[in-house]
């Protein structure tokens, strides 16, 4: 049994140092793809921008040579998805072979995300995709994956939100307003068929 905190120095602390996966200490190094790649990108986009693109409002096609720059700069992003993808397959397959039982700390990731100073590097670090992928290939290979809460109990969504909200409606006043239906006339066949 491992316990594994994602963070954004280390992209991973595990609570045993698995061989293969992380160091002698436990910690999994964060190779900050995005980040090495941000002189290249700023080069690439700026390449981009000195060329004539496409204008959808005056019709205007793009050049060729803002093709050929374009193609360069989707080009280092494609790198470092590419890094990035096969990085996190190391790590977690690495996780899933040797270990039963993984417990992943369950972070609130889009809220997180909505801080301006660390969103880069928290989207870099891809912790959904860490847990998406070890939930999948634990059980592959037969182990449980648990995700604990910070305030210790475990959540059933992810994002910490259990509990529904309360019927009524949206601020209390608010008339409701008729919608169509998914037919040109109102037609309530479509919508029947499209549920069953």
């Amino acid at each position: 049994m491992v316990g594994v905190d994602l963070g954004v120095t280390h992209l991973a602390v595990l609570s045993c140092p698995v061989p293969g996966v992380s160091d002698a200490d436990g910690f999994v190094p964060n190779p900050r793809y995005l980040g090495r790649a941000q002189r290249a990108l700023r080069r690439a986009s700026r390449r981009v921008s000195r060329r004539v693109g496409p204008d959808r409002r005056a019709g205007q096609r793009p050049s060729k040579r803002w093709e050929k720059a374009d193609r360069r700069r989707n080009t280092v992003h494609h790198w470092v998805t590419n890094l990035r993808r096969d990085g996190l397959h190391k790590l977690t397959t690495g996780l899933a072979t040797t270990i039963g039982i993984v417990v992943v700390e369950d972070l609130n990731v889009a809220g997180m995300l909505q801080n301006r100073k660390l969103a880069r590097q928290l989207a870099d670090a891809s912790f959904g995709e860490i847990r998406r992928q070890l939930c999948y290939k634990m059980c592959w290979s037969g182990g449980r994956q648990r995700q604990v809460a910070q305030s210790g109990w475990e959540t059933i969504n992810g994002r910490g939100a259990d509990r529904k909200t309360k019927s009524g409606l949206a601020g209390g006043a608010e008339a409701s307003t008729p919608h169509r239906l998914a037919g040109q006339d109102g037609d309530r066949s479509l919508v029947t068929a499209s549920c069953e």
